[in-house]
């Protein structure tokens, strides 16, 4: 961002929209990284170590005719995933059952421009912190039914995709298509709760 020396980017961000940028300390560093980014990648770079990079593409559809060398990132973590936490007693309370939730999250996500981005959504109880990877990971080793646990939203003109991705097929990159899906990860209706422990 083209910002003078000195001037907090997540405080001109926060600026326009009236509120600070919600922030979560990085995995490996006391850094403080938006807490709603879509990746974050944790590494270091020493200057002096180059490798070649590219040609690449863009995705305006035009490359570059040779590539350069570039200082090498080496990367320590990476931390992704949509993961939205509901209130279990509200969801309680309303009586969604899992497809319906699915639906609702997908009615708001997937239809927003930024959702088109966004291929896979993790549900979770708000018993799960979901700035916590290992618990994350937990609700989906324990939580999550492999049968009828995922929502699929396949291959249509309303499910775009982000074409980059390297699981998509050359047709699929090629049409901005791919599918999405919906992993619902809470505890069933009246089951206790109950917590990871450290």
């Amino acid at each position: 961002m083209p910002l003078p020396a000195g001037v907090s980017e997540d405080g001109y961000v926060g600026a326009p929209a009236g509120a600070p940028v919600e922030v979560v300390r990085a995995e490996t560093n006391d850094l403080l990284v938006p807490a709603n980014s879509e990746i974050v990648l944790e590494g270091w770079v020493e200057g002096e170590e180059l490798a070649p990079e590219g040609p690449m593409g863009e995705y305006h559809g035009y490359a570059f005719p040779e590539g350069g060398l570039q200082p090498v990132f080496h990367v320590e973590a990476v931390t992704c995933w949509i993961v939205v936490s509901v209130e279990r007693a509200r969801r309680s309370e309303l009586a969604f059952s899992d497809d319906e939730l699915a639906e609702l999250i997908t009615e708001t996500l997937f239809a927003s421009h930024p959702g088109w981005l966004v291929p896979k959504v993790i549900v979770v109880d708000d018993d799960i912190d979901v700035t916590d990877v290992s618990q994350v990971v937990w609700a989906l080793a324990t939580r999550h039914h492999p049968q009828t646990g995922t929502r699929l939203y396949p291959d249509t003109p309303d499910t775009p995709g982000l074409p980059v991705v390297p699981y998509l097929t050359t047709a699929e990159a090629k049409a901005g298509r791919g599918g999405k899906s919906v992993t619902n990860c809470p505890l069933p209706h009246g089951f206790p709760a109950a917590r990871p422990t450290p």
